[in-house]
């Protein structure tokens, strides 16, 4: 999820990761990258079958943003430093403690994923919360992933799986 243009909407900004493996996963030592920043999931974390992590820069923000959204039982890692979901093009990577490729999504035309993901053109991103957009993976059975298992979400609501499909 990239957040609304304007000040400070930057900080609700999100990466949702979701299980759906049938068993609890330790991450520990996992990390999401942008290619401009890198975050490490720190040790003792784990995320149990049908559970979401969520990534962002502020906690306090995102739950701003989604308010009357309970958060309750999601994980939720915060990033420092220079993780910043561009509102043109970006990427985003997922690996795993050895550095192995767990996941990737490139939005917009000059993105760079991995070679073999998607690279997903990305709609126009509103200027209110309203408006603001999300790309949520409809299909978790392709690794890599194809464009076709991801759809633009008008409503995101993290820490559920409203973009799932059984």
């Amino acid at each position: 999820f990239d957040g609304p243009s304007g000040p400070g909407n930057a900080e609700a900004e999100f990466v949702e990761v979701y299980n759906d493996s049938g068993s609890s996963i330790d991450i520990s030592g996992f990390t999401l990258t942008d290619g401009e920043g890198t975050v490490t999931v720190p040790a003792g974390t784990s995320i149990a079958d049908g559970e979401h992590i969520l990534f962002t820069r502020s906690q306090t923000l995102l739950q701003n943003e989604f308010d009357g959204t309970d958060f309750s039982g999601v994980t939720i890692i915060q990033w420092a430093g220079s993780i910043a979901l561009s509102n043109g093009s970006d990427e985003v990577v997922f690996r795993d403690g050895s550095g192995d490729l767990v996941d990737a999504i490139g939005s917009g035309s000059n993105s760079e994923p991995p070679i073999g993901y998607p690279q997903l053109v990305e709609d126009a991103v509103g200027n209110s919360p309203e408006d603001a957009e999300s790309w949520d993976r409809l299909n978790f059975d392709n690794s890599p992933s194809f464009p076709s298992d991801w759809r633009v979400n008008d409503s995101p609501s993290p820490g559920s799986a409203t973009g799932q499909v059984d």
